[in-house]
């Protein structure tokens, strides 16, 4: 994506353009890290860091009439948050960000936003519920909408029909026509400033917005817009914008809605400068019926656009769409009812704000409500609702902000859907994986295809797969039809001679379970140089790159608990082997916010194998391996609560208790957060005490467990450790000798239990008594085609097991040689 990019260059001139070659100086801040502002540079330079981003309000606080019941995103200028009222209604909370209410540059732009919005009255502009510049906490408040962004609904839907196109733009123009005649520029036009709603779209974040007969006045050329949908007058004098330079806005967006890609393609800053200029467009995959109209909006002299109410004219279709393509309508009833969901949610327990943090710093304080918004970073105004052809009724949902899934505190069905899965299912680690959405997403075929090398681990998204491979690279697959979204490959380590490699000569991670972590749009992971990256999860943009310091990297994948993300840090040092600390961060990038040291391995050969990291966590706890067992930490402050002597391998997290599989062969329930009423469960049950008995999953009454010895796959009461049942699933590669399966580890998927082989699916239900019911299988065809470069299972055999994992009514199969197929979740 180029659509939100800051520009602070040197004012350029008509000359610069006419040159083939441009010596601009450009600063680029990271687009999901900030706003479009023009700020000082010594503020502006701080805007990407972690550590500039204040928080002015958190859960259960109260800003104006609102009491706070989540977090929707967060940008350069501050936060947006979820309010609920004492009525019952919910707003887009907009504040500023505390290192900045002294900055009289924002303090302008928040006051004139206030006044722009309370202007302009359209049912497509968002409408201002209220707002004070001058309280000591300043808040702009919007109804609430419940919908992706445009930019987060082509990246889930692909780009979208030329009557759903051409309705956007006939509502779009007409906010436009009611913004222009308050006399009103909007100035920033683009996808994620479009929201979908269930009632059509809406325009929002007016921070910008000017009177139309006003010049700006810019400071070292800043220029105010997003790069790839600014009009070629607002790019050759930077504080100039008229109201056709809305109008070109609107087209590139229709570009974008219609092919997915905006009118300038993908480049650099100082290309895309160079082609704006020019108004150098590609407009090759527009269709045929919207051609000439988005391209009259884009041409170069303002004066030869057509105005608003002519583009909405030449718009109208003879036969208009009726609503909404079914995944966004998805997106829309996904976002209302987790808003609702959180709104009613009571409020949390007492923090101590003034903890202390391992830095030294004031604790942040963290909601444990979950809100991954369809466009996180964005900063929403308001506006009215009105009943359209693209609702179900004619209600109109909350607006004003970017479309949000929120997850109650307890973690209700939808944080699967915000967090992404792995095969241990979410962050609680206990292979449970929801049933909210049966249904796959509309257009959906079965498919299977190969990874290009043998899995290490794998996470699912929204409509993405991600794959660790033993080369070393991500991989990243379209869910709905397999084909590849993007790759990351990691260099050969130049330290390590002796590593091996595969094929293709890449850098090979010796690890099993590299499972990148997912929230939202976002997926997070180690690089080369054991730095944290966090990706665009559809694009593979890298968004920001935080290392750690000399001699410090990511010993683990980071573990994703909502927006927070948890990191097993190796410190090294004269000794061979890591100091371990437990480390807290999130998907905005930055150093981490607490630490907490966890043990040493090493120096022997035989401990050098151990890792102490975050194994799971529930939203208020994170369940951590140290050098001295099983430990508890608060996942806001990092503080420490309880620990349970010995290893667990693995760990679930079922809401008030944890099970923990010793590797002395004992199954212990506790509960948890303090470990409370330990009990080992095992009992006589031999299975239980075979150490190749790897126990998946409970949902409160029944675990699955996997035998690699016989293959077999079991049932076992959660309060009695008693065998309900036992299916005989493969026999292992190689016979008993062998400790790595052929079977994947089983996951529960509503009230079934569902493995596989190789070569085929198996789904049993799992509650029933006695002897286990014959599985339905569902046999796994090879894709077609070659697998590509891959490594020899035999010479990686600990990576040698399938993998299954849900989302969204999509089963994926991953088997070891890393063939995928995708199939409908069972019902």
């Amino acid at each position: 994506m180029i659509n939100k990019h800051i520009v602070t260059a040197r004012r350029p001139t008509t000359a610069d353009y006419a040159e083939s070659g441009m010596s601009q100086t450009i600063t680029r801040v990271e687009p999901e890290l900030a706003e479009n502002i023009a700020l000082p540079a010594d503020v502006a330079a701080g805007v990407g860091g972690h550590g500039g981003v204040g928080v002015a309000a958190a859960q259960g606080d109260r800003i104006g009439p609102y009491r706070i019941v989540g977090r929707l995103g967060a940008g350069g200028m501050g936060q947006v948050l979820l309010g609920r009222a004492e009525d019952g209604t919910l707003a887009a909370v907009k504040t500023i960000r505390p290192e900045l209410l002294d900055n009289p540059d924002v303090g302008n732009r928040f006051r004139r936003e206030i006044e722009a919005l309370r202007t302009v009255e359209s049912p497509w502009v968002a409408r201002l519920l209220g707002g004070s510049a001058d309280a000591e906490v300043p808040w702009l408040a919007s109804e609430f909408v419940a919908g992706p962004t445009l930019d987060r609904a082509v990246a889930g839907c692909g780009p979208l029909p030329v009557a759903v196109v051409a309705g956007i733009g006939v509502r779009l123009a007409a906010a436009l026509s009611d913004v222009h005649g308050k006399g009103l520029l909007h100035r920033d036009l683009k996808p994620g400033n479009v929201l979908l709603s269930a009632t059509g779209p809406k325009l929002i974040d007016f921070g910008i917005a000017r009177a139309a007969d006003e010049e700006t006045a810019v400071s070292g050329g800043t220029m105010l817009g997003s790069l790839g949908y600014m009009a070629p007058e607002q790019v050759l004098d930077a504080g100039h914008a008229v109201s056709a330079s809305d109008v070109f806005s609107l087209g590139a967006v229709l570009v974008y809605a219609a092919t997915g890609r905006g009118p300038f393609g993908e480049a650099e800053p100082a290309v895309l400068l160079h082609r704006t200029a020019r108004a150098e467009t590609e407009l090759g995959a527009v269709p045929v019926e919207l051609h000439g109209i988005v391209a009259a909006c884009l041409l170069r002299e303002p004066a030869d656009r057509p105005t608003p109410a002519e583009l909405a004219q030449a718009l109208q279709c003879p036969d208009p769409a009726t609503g909404w393509p079914a995944e966004i309508t998805r997106m829309i009833a996904e976002s209302s009812a987790s808003a609702q969901a959180a709104a009613l949610a009571p409020p949390p327990r007492p923090t101590n704000a003034a903890a202390s943090t391992g830095a030294g710093r004031p604790a942040r304080r963290r909601s444990p409500l979950v809100i991954a918004a369809a466009s996180a970073f964005v900063l929403a105004a308001a506006g009215t609702a009105a009943v359209l052809h693209f609702g179900v009724g004619s209600g109109s949902p909350a607006d004003g902000q970017p479309t949000p899934s929120v997850a109650a505190t307890k973690a209700p069905p939808a944080a699967a859907t915000l967090t992404g899965v792995t095969e241990q299912g979410g962050p609680g680690h206990n292979a449970v994986f929801t049933t909210a959405q049966t249904r796959p997403p509309s257009g959906f075929h079965p498919w299977a295809a190969y990874l290009a090398d043998q899995p290490t681990g794998c996470s699912l998204g929204a409509g993405t797969l991600v794959c660790r491979l033993v080369d070393g690279s991500l991989q990243a697959l379209d869910t709905a039809t397999g084909h590849e979204r993007w790759r990351v490959d990691l260099p050969k380590d130049p330290g390590a001679p002796d590593q091996p490699t595969t094929n293709n000569g890449l850098r090979l991670i010796p690890e099993d379970g590299d499972d990148p972590a997912i929230n939202g749009n976002r997926v997070a992971s180690r690089d080369a140089d054991g730095a944290l990256r966090v990706q665009d999860l559809t694009g593979g943009r890298v968004l920001s790159t935080t290392p750690f310091g000399k001699d410090v990297g990511l010993a683990t994948e980071p573990l994703a608990d909502g927006d927070r993300l948890l990191l097993s840090l190796c410190h090294r040092g004269e000794e061979i082997g890591c100091e371990f600390t437990l480390d807290a961060s999130t998907f905005d990038g930055g150093q981490p916010t607490w630490s907490r040291p966890l043990g040493r391995n090493g120096p022997t050969t035989v401990k050098l194998h151990l890792r102490y990291g975050p194994v799971a966590g529930d939203g208020h706890t994170v369940y951590a391996a140290t050098s001295d067992g099983l430990a508890s930490f608060d996942e806001d402050t990092g503080a420490p609560i309880a620990t349970m002597p010995g290893a667990c391998g693995p760990l679930a997290v079922t809401g008030t208790t944890v099970l923990c599989r010793t590797a002395d062969g004992g199954l212990v329930t506790a509960g948890a957060r303090d470990f409370a009423g330990s009990k080992d469960i095992s009992g006589d049950n031999q299975r239980l005490h075979d150490q190749k008995t790897v126990i998946t999953a409970t949902d409160g009454t029944v675990i699955t467990a996997q035998n690699a010895s016989d293959g077999s796959m079991s049932a076992i009461d959660a309060a009695t450790g008693a065998q309900r049942w036992r299916l005989a699933v493969d026999k292992p590669r190689g016979g008993d000798s062998t400790v790595y399966p052929t079977t994947a580890r089983p996951i529960l998927l509503g009230t079934k239990a569902v493995t596989m082989t190789d070569a085929r699916l198996l789904i049993v239900p799992a509650n029933p008594e006695g002897a286990a019911p014959a599985p339905t299988t569902v046999d796994l065809a090879k894709p077609a085609g070659s697998p590509g470069p891959h490594a020899t299972l035999s010479s990686f055999a600990e990576y040698g097991h399938p993998r299954v994992l849900a989302l969204d009514g999509i089963l994926i199969a991953v088997g070891a040689d890393g063939a995928v197929h995708a199939v409908e979740a069972p019902q």
